[in-house]
């Protein structure tokens, strides 16, 4: 795999979230544009981590994904216990006009959604 496939992730209650600043994701989404014809983004908060814990599912979908970013500051100060520590909250509303830009200079489109 490459750089932008992997990265430095914190095992936040049993889910591994990337260890990302703003601009490093919007690096990552690029890389992982350029490699894949499609991959699987998540974000987490408090509440997803919640839910990993009831539905398996869910989990494995946070397993299989390709990018895991911290969208919720209970996930950012949970991380200060591993060895690897969140260094900010990232909201989509906060990238997304540069993911769109993105996009669009690279004539990309979502990948449909796949049932589970």
């Amino acid at each position: 795999m490459s750089d932008f496939s992997m990265g430095r992730r914190a095992r936040v209650l049993g889910v591994d979230v990337d260890v990302l600043r703003g601009a490093e994701l919007l690096n990552r989404l690029e890389g992982l544009a350029s490699e894949r014809s499609s991959a699987l983004v998540c974000y987490v908060n408090a509440e997803c981590l919640n839910q990993t814990v009831f539905d398996r599912r869910y989990r494995a979908i946070l397993e299989e994904a390709a990018l895991v970013y911290a969208d919720g500051m209970g996930v950012v100060w949970a991380s200060q216990l591993t060895s690897h520590p969140l260094p900010e909250r990232i909201t989509l509303g906060d990238v997304l006009p540069e993911v769109c830009r993105l996009a669009v200079e690279r004539g990309l489109k979502p990948a449909p959604a796949r049932s589970v």
